[in-house]
């Protein structure tokens, strides 16, 4: 499936969601030759741990340490929203920004948290993300770009672990390179306390769904039915 794929556009609520949730298929994806871009919403700014001295300049730290892993990732384009940390809204100025860059990268997928995460940014930036890639096709707002379909989009796991997936990639190729990426995310060291064991010991239970050592797993949520 995911060959059919040129573009991918993946939307994230913070610095490393994208890492712990999909990491593996996004470097697959560059590897296979696919276009792939983030979109990371907030700065992720209240993700500190204790004795971390530059509160003033995390947003900024974590901007690095994404921008690190971009290049692992073999990522095209990395943007970031910068709307601040447990205080993203579902308004319209965040909607029009995902209908903006929807129509600008004219992705063929889009990856989105559950909506059913326990923290309020993923469950906000994937009711917002969901529509405006309804949104994106409907022949209105010129002025936020050319309409686009996106054929199909899915939901992705961070640390709340989905029920039934309906997709299922093997990364058997590209679990250490995810592990990597999460490693430079040095900040979030205390707050993730033991991530890289998590991060492992889903992607053994994902691959065994499938016959593999390691995967990740998708829930696919189209608003729009497909083409055939």
């Amino acid at each position: 499936m995911i060959l059919s794929f040129k573009k991918v556009l993946v939307f994230a609520a913070h610095p490393d969601d994208e890492i712990i949730g999909c990491a593996g298929t996004l470097k697959k994806l560059a590897d296979l030759g696919t276009n792939v871009s983030v979109v990371i919403a907030t700065g992720g700014g209240t993700g500190i741990s204790e004795g971390f001295a530059d509160i003033k300049n995390l947003p900024d730290t974590r901007k690095n340490e994404s921008l690190q892993t971009k290049e692992l990732l073999g990522i095209s384009s990395m943007f970031f929203l910068n709307h601040e940390t447990q205080k993203l809204i579902n308004n319209q100025q965040t909607f029009h920004q995902c209908i903006r860059l929807i129509r600008q990268e004219k992705p063929d997928l889009v990856m989105i948290h559950k909506n059913t995460d326990k923290h309020r940014d993923h469950r906000v930036l994937s009711e917002i993300c969901r529509e405006a890639v309804w949104k994106s096709w409907e022949n209105i707002m010129p002025d936020l770009g050319k309409r686009h379909r996106v054929e199909e989009t899915w939901y992705y796991e961070v640390i709340d672990a989905m029920s039934e997936p309906d997709v299922v990639v093997n990364i058997d190729a590209y679990l250490q390179t995810k592990l990597e990426c999460i490693a430079l995310h040095i900040s979030q060291k205390e707050i993730l306390e033991g991530i890289q064991n998590y991060i492992k010991g889903l992607a053994m239970v994902r691959g065994y769904s499938i016959g593999c050592d390691f995967a990740e797993a998708y829930k696919i949520c189209n608003i729009l039915p497909r083409t055939a």
